[in-house]
């Protein structure tokens, strides 16, 4: 179980756009370089485009039997690295397409990213409470080392 990312535009996209959308989500990355899913668009009836991705875990099955948990301070981080390296995605394609995007966590707004790129006060706020509950080095070099301690750690959920 993990809590859900969602992210979709805030006007209509023509089916070329999603269709390219769609494909440059899916080069982001390969799914073990996400915590806990890659994400990815669907198109929804009545609705368009919608993207999402989980981004949290409080654990996993281990392959051999048993259960790992997460300390949930580093899923903290995790979260924010994840919801972080979307966000990053979004923005460049706003500038790229002219798309303003609506971003919500388990179905209650999270903020969003205007036309131009620009992150909403909300997102930038969201995102500064993730790395404060995390409490994570302020100092992003000191930061990514914990964050690549913690996927090794978790190596295991893929």
């Amino acid at each position: 179980m993990g809590i859900t990312l969602t992210f979709q535009p805030q006007q209509p996209t023509s089916p070329q756009l999603e269709s390219s959308l769609k494909a440059d989500c899916d080069r982001l990355g390969a799914p073990n370089t996400w915590w806990s899913e890659q994400p990815k668009f669907l198109t929804v009836s009545g609705i368009g485009l919608v993207g999402m991705m989980k981004v949290s875990m409080s654990g996993y099955s281990l392959s051999g039997g048993g259960y790992q948990d997460i300390d949930p301070q580093e899923d903290f981080l995790m979260m924010w690295r994840d919801i972080d390296r979307i966000a990053t995605a979004l923005s460049s394609w706003s500038v790229q397409h002219n798309i303003a995007w609506k971003i919500a966590l388990e179905g209650e707004p999270f903020g969003a990213i205007d036309s131009q790129g620009n992150r909403s006060s909300e997102l930038e706020e969201a995102l500064q409470e993730l790395l404060f509950m995390s409490e994570a080095p302020t100092d992003a070099t000191e930061r990514a080392k914990s964050i690549a301690i913690i996927d090794a750690r978790y190596a295991t959920r893929w």
